[in-house]
């Protein structure tokens, strides 16, 4: 590739402060290798520092019906910024998913502990079967590509199935 589209700092450097790491990726857009730069995981303030030394295309953090805290600060920001969006995990690491079940999980499988893990998402998931079609899954994309400041979301396929149904949502 002669040229990257997106070039995403994921998670903020305690060690390097903002000005300078999104200096030198401004340099690389400069230099025409890079056409536009985002921000994965930064909190606000974080992102204004950066906005002070040049333009952010996008900001990069999770969002879904089960982890709405972007709602508080992040999305306004996002808005009144005129930011682009692109939320990860909207599907709740499987947890939004149609035919999703903890005791199908391979023993080791990290969601088995996860917080949501703990939940009563019985209700959750109705909201959402309702919201989709049916579709638990297309309900809880439809929840976080309704939000007017959400751009697009990344969701993990593991089977051309997957990829088909999530085509049709």
């Amino acid at each position: 590739r002669e040229r990257l589209d997106l070039l995403q700092f994921h998670d903020p450097d305690r060690h390097v402060p903002i000005e300078e790491s999104w200096g030198a990726l401004r340099e690389l857009v400069a230099e025409g290798k890079v056409r536009h730069g985002g921000l994965s995981n930064h909190p606000p303030d974080l992102v204004e520092r950066a906005l002070a030394v040049g333009p952010v295309a996008a900001l990069q953090f999770e969002y879904s019906a089960l982890a709405r805290a972007p709602e508080v600060d992040l999305l306004p920001f996002a808005l009144d910024r005129g930011l682009g969006v692109i939320v990860w995990a909207p599907l709740a690491s499987g947890f939004l998913t149609d035919g999703f079940s903890l005791d199908r999980l391979a023993a080791d499988d990290f969601r088995r502990t996860h917080p949501f893990a703990e939940l009563d998402l019985a209700a959750t998931r109705e909201e959402l079967r309702a919201r989709g079609g049916g579709s638990v899954t297309h309900g809880a994309l439809d929840f976080v590509l309704s939000h007017p400041g959400v751009t697009g979301a990344i969701v993990g396929v593991r089977t051309e199935r997957e990829g088909r149904e999530l085509t049709r949502a």
